[in-house]
């Protein structure tokens, strides 16, 4: 058996492939979910640039996690060897849940420090100035330069025109 064909067949016997799937999906829903809700609670549009920063930061937390651990009906098992089994139950050690709680700490971590940028991006959009209403009946008044080869003073139409008191 080649190199390739063992990586997957041990990512199979691991659940890496399914977990991955998983995540990819329910990673595409948050997106989705954000990019419509965000707006909503008048966030800017690149907020989204911080669920996506989330969702990219988890990714190999949750692979790591898929790798050395199962989640099973009766809680989370340690992934067995090859040369013990499937059938092998391992318990839980010291190292795993000092693990398992840098990985919740670093997930934990990451959702906060995402939640408070996009508080900190919906103060600062409710901190600026509101637009006022402009009456659609009135007008601008622009300042106008003489661009014209006419001598200051002279208007346009007196030199087209000829003078006035000619």
């Amino acid at each position: 058996m080649g190199g390739f064909s063992r990586l997957v067949a041990e990512l199979r016997r691991r659940r890496v492939l399914q977990m991955t799937a998983l995540y990819i999906v329910a990673a595409w829903v948050l997106v989705q979910v954000a990019s419509e809700a965000l707006p909503a609670f008048n966030m800017p549009e690149n907020a989204i640039r911080y669920v996506w920063i989330a969702v990219l930061v988890g990714f190999p937390i949750a692979v790591l996690f898929s790798w050395n651990y199962d989640l099973t009906a009766s809680g989370i098992r340690r992934t067995p060897s090859v040369d013990e089994g499937v059938e092998a139950v391992r318990p839980l050690t010291r190292i795993d849940y000092g693990i398992l709680t840098a990985l919740a700490l670093v997930m934990l971590g990451t959702a906060l420090g995402v939640g408070q940028r996009l508080a900190d991006m919906q103060t600062a959009v409710a901190r600026a100035p509101a637009t006022r209403d402009i009456d659609p009946n009135s007008i601008a008044v622009l300042p106008l330069e003489n661009v014209s080869v006419a001598p200051e003073g002279v208007f346009y139409w007196e030199i087209a025109c000829g003078s006035l008191y000619s």
